[in-house]
């Protein structure tokens, strides 16, 4: 099972949760994290076709910044995306390209309901609202995500 998880490989994905600790302001010390598989249905199929190869991946961080007086909730999404073409044995994680999305984009990709509370955290979506992005964003580093 310790191979399962490989945050520990130094990538970027996994230092999302450790950057949100390190944030001065934030509130208890504590945010909760949905990360999971994004599922499409044009997933490439694996060997018989029973199992499919995943090409994405979310992570939602809902957190309190501030003190009693200035609280308040944040959102942030970030979306791993992974390019199957030419396949080749497993690589370590910081290779794959993570990018800040809106909620609304991981609500719609993987069906989940997020509660409104969480799409009004979301600066991404305040902040892209009637603007499309020509070329998404990719960030490298975990000081790159606008807490």
């Amino acid at each position: 099972m310790d191979d399962f998880n490989q945050s520990r490989m130094c990538g970027l994905w996994g230092d999302l949760e450790d950057a949100l600790l390190h944030q001065d302001t934030l509130r208890g010390g504590r945010g909760s994290i949905v990360a999971g598989p994004v599922l499409a249905d044009d997933d490439p199929p694996y060997r018989d076709g029973t199992v499919r190869l995943l090409r994405a991946y979310s992570k939602v961080i809902a957190y309190v910044m501030g003190d009693d007086e200035t609280a308040e909730l944040r959102t942030r999404v970030v979306l791993l995306d992974q390019n199957l073409d030419g396949l080749r044995p497993a690589t370590p994680l910081d290779e794959f390209r993570v990018r800040p999305v809106p909620l609304a984009d991981v609500a719609a990709r993987t069906r989940l309901a997020f509660a409104p509370v969480l799409h009004a955290g979301d600066d991404h979506t305040s902040r892209s609202r009637g603007i499309v992005a020509a070329e998404p964003r990719f960030i490298d580093a975990a000081d790159q995500l606008h807490w």
